[in-house]
């Protein structure tokens, strides 16, 4: 269902709608919920947007597990996203792969981000990183690789790919990290904790929370999601 009037310009706005913000015409209408892009530039990827709208909106870009195809997105979303109920003040973005695997496609997280700051608004300043698993590994090295598009960086579990202190250091220096694993997930858990330690030795914010009652991949039931967005909102 398209969100009515909820990219409005005229002087009242509609529901939630800003006279200053004018996206382009190719860009898909918002729609509540879920929403699967396709057929864009940068598309495919899922984004649900605030119940309001709102053009300095913070965005949460938030990579899937496994290969990054329809499933393992699909299986991150129930996870970690459906249900939040504190996401309704975010956009949350997360990318996936229809033809071959997203660790491949390094180079369209960032065109997904500028496409959706394109076509449905957002603080370029207020955009956080996250993801699980293989998609924390993503996340991670897309944070040394541009540090200056985001304002946190979230392993839900996740870690560097190759650990540089001169390179983590310069990459997340007065920025704010969350690291954190299912309380069953012994050795991602473990991987965390020691992760946790070597930012903190660097002077970097860097704050571990356990998922309670989850293995690698939390159940669509598990209730504990909003600390991420409680993260993500104090940032």
């Amino acid at each position: 269902m398209v969100l009515v009037a909820a990219l409005a310009c005229d002087d009242g706005g509609g529901k939630g709608g800003d006279a200053g913000f004018d996206p382009p015409e190719w860009c898909p209408p918002p729609e509540s919920g879920r929403q699967e892009v396709e057929g864009t530039p940068a598309s495919p990827y899922f984004v649900d947007h605030p119940d309001t709208f709102d053009v300095d909106a913070p965005t949460v870009v938030f990579l899937p597990g496994g290969n990054g195809g329809w499933s393992h997105a699909d299986g991150t979303w129930a996870g970690f996203i459906e249900g939040a109920t504190r996401g309704d003040d975010f956009r949350v973005v997360m990318p996936y792969s229809d033809s071959s695997e997203l660790p491949v496609e390094q180079d369209r997280l960032l065109e997904i981000l500028d496409e959706v700051l394109t076509c449905y608004g957002g603080d370029p300043g207020r955009v956080h990183l996250a993801g699980h698993s293989a998609g924390g590994y993503m996340a991670f090295d897309l944070m040394l690789d541009s540090p200056q598009r985001f304002a946190t960086l979230a392993g839900a579990p996740g870690q560097f790919s190759v650990f540089s202190s001169d390179a983590v250091t310069a990459a997340l220096s007065g920025k704010s990290v969350l690291v954190g694993a299912g309380e069953y997930d012994l050795d991602w858990k473990d991987a965390m904790l020691e992760l946790d330690e070597q930012l903190t030795l660097l002077g970097i914010d860097s704050m571990y929370i356990e998922f309670e009652g989850q293995n690698h991949t939390p159940s669509p039931m598990w209730t504990g999601r909003d600390d991420l967005f409680d993260f993500w909102a104090a940032h």
